[in-house]
């Protein structure tokens, strides 16, 4: 009752905290009821196609084979679009309905910087997608050369730079790149 109150607010914000809430009520009562989280696996290079995500789903996601996903449901300020964006997840919110019906294994193309999902993408469309990720990759890498360098303005201005977490892997990374500080602790992984 509490999570529908929230969903119908006016403020979107607020109303994208509702599956935050039912998130947690679905978590106690899989605690109080001593059920067991299953873990899904997926092949390799994995765009997920879904109603909706709860934060705590995003725990469970193996980056290394889901590559991306797409809901119908959210928003750029729901939880687990700022969860995607941390964890360097491409990700569409709110798509439209019919995405649920592609068939398992359609070859698409998922650019979340421009909120677009390609579908029947061709192998050559696929290949050179796959060296534009390659080139941001090394871009990347280039980029974090500078990383411990003091974050100093043209004009001297310096600027601490500080990351938000949620654990303790954020944490690390967070100092391999130059990270100063905790801006944001994410307790919702937690």
């Amino acid at each position: 009752m509490q999570a529908e109150q929230l969903a119908q607010l006016p403020n979107e914000l607020f109303a994208q905290r509702a599956n935050d809430l039912r998130d947690v009520g679905q978590r106690v009562l899989r605690l109080l009821i001593g059920a067991s989280t299953v873990t899904a696996t997926y092949p390799p290079n994995t765009i997920l196609l879904a109603e909706d995500f709860m934060p705590s789903d995003m725990t469970t996601l193996d980056r290394e084979t889901v590559k991306g996903f797409c809901t119908l449901a959210g928003g750029a300020t729901s939880h687990v679009a700022i969860l995607a964006r941390s964890m360097g997840i491409p990700a569409i919110v709110g798509a439209e309905a019919h995405l649920l019906d592609l068939p398992d294994g359609t070859a698409v193309i998922l650019d979340g910087s421009k909120g677009t999902l390609r579908l029947n993408a061709s192998p050559n469309e696929l290949a050179q997608v796959q060296q534009r990720i390659t080139r941001q990759q090394t871009k990347q890498t280039t980029d974090r050369q500078w990383a411990t360098l003091p974050s100093v303005t043209i004009d001297g201005y310096r600027i601490e730079v500080v990351a938000n977490i949620g654990s303790l892997h954020d944490a690390k990374e967070s100092v391999e790149l130059g990270g100063e500080g905790v801006g944001l602790l994410r307790t919702e992984v937690i």
